[in-house]
């Protein structure tokens, strides 16, 4: 086992940073979005983080790597989507606009840095 990279800790970094930002929200709509639907969306986030600091550790393969990367690039479509479903089961709600935020771009450029880094990496690093 041998300390993990630091563009990946600084990745892991940015995915905690982007957990506790809004992902995704609504104009007229923030707090009933925020509230329930998307605050479940901050472990797995954590967790996610936890793993590539871990998975980086013990040097695992490069697809390995870029896998966990996509995963964390895929995080805010699956909060939008959450999101919409959300408004869209609300009644008093029919068409309200939905768009990503600031935790969005965090965690993209968190799954970016994994991603570039992981094929930029030295072959003794890897």
């Amino acid at each position: 086992m041998k300390p993990p990279r630091f563009p990946i800790i600084l990745a892991a970094a940015l995915l905690v940073l982007g957990a506790f930002l809004p992902l995704a929200s609504s104009g007229l709509a923030p707090s009933l979005v925020a509230k329930d639907t998307l605050a479940g969306l901050v472990v797995p986030i954590l967790v996610l983080a936890a793993l590539l600091v871990v998975a980086s550790s013990y040097r695992r393969s490069n697809a390995e790597m870029i896998g966990l990367g996509v995963i964390a690039a895929v995080i805010p479509f699956v909060a939008k989507f959450l999101g919409e479903a959300k408004i869209v089961a609300t009644p008093y709600l029919p068409d309200v606009p939905f768009h990503l935020t600031t935790g969005s771009l965090v965690i993209w450029a968190a799954a970016a840095l994994v991603v570039v880094s992981t094929l930029m990496a030295k072959p003794d690093e890897a």
